[in-house]
């Protein structure tokens, strides 16, 4: 008995280590783009992998309220062949701004970081930086200013977060004369 026993533990492990398995991502069957949208311009993309799941965020360029916006879309997937409908669309309307656009992701500590800016420079309102916040990558925070105090009517874009040894590194464009 032992012996069958040992056998089929034995025939168990060695089938085991030689099966094929399925590959995380089924690179040979995917296709570019990976994601589209019809109507839809997307760029500026950026992605985080949670829970078995990637969750990606981008800017998306369509005609919305009458003219061409740029927005901040978020969508996830498993498999980068079926996606989910957006997780939210921002257009950064309710707040004045024109579109919004150039996502960027960080994590610190629990906490999800995504930070974007506004996008059209408006006629005397100059595109700025913002930021939203998340602890499952599917509930955000509303738009909040990222660095106003230092880019207050002064153009700044492509903002981004780098978390290092405890403390983090904000990123930026910003254009005085344009």
């Amino acid at each position: 008995m032992k012996k069958i026993f040992l056998l089929l533990l034995l025939t168990y492990t060695v089938s085991t280590l030689f099966a094929q398995t399925k590959p995380f991502i089924d690179w040979a069957n995917l296709k570019n783009p990976v994601y589209s949208q019809p109507g839809w311009s997307t760029k500026d993309a950026c992605m985080m992998y949670n829970d078995g799941w990637f969750y990606l965020y981008f800017s998306a360029f369509f005609y919305d309220a009458g003219r061409e916006r740029s927005h901040v879309v978020s969508v996830r997937t498993q498999d980068f062949k079926t996606y989910s409908e957006p997780l939210f669309i921002w257009s950064g309307m309710e707040e004045g701004w024109i579109g919004l656009c150039s996502p960027d992701i960080s994590r610190i500590n629990n906490t999800w970081i995504l930070t974007f800016n506004s996008w059209g420079d408006k006629e005397g309102k100059p595109n700025q930086l913002f930021y939203a916040t998340s602890t499952d990558l599917v509930r955000w925070s509303g738009l909040k200013p990222l660095a106003r105090n230092i880019t207050n009517d002064v153009r700044a874009i492509d903002a981004a977060i780098i978390p290092f040894n405890k403390k983090f590194t904000w990123y930026g464009k910003e254009c005085r004369n344009r």
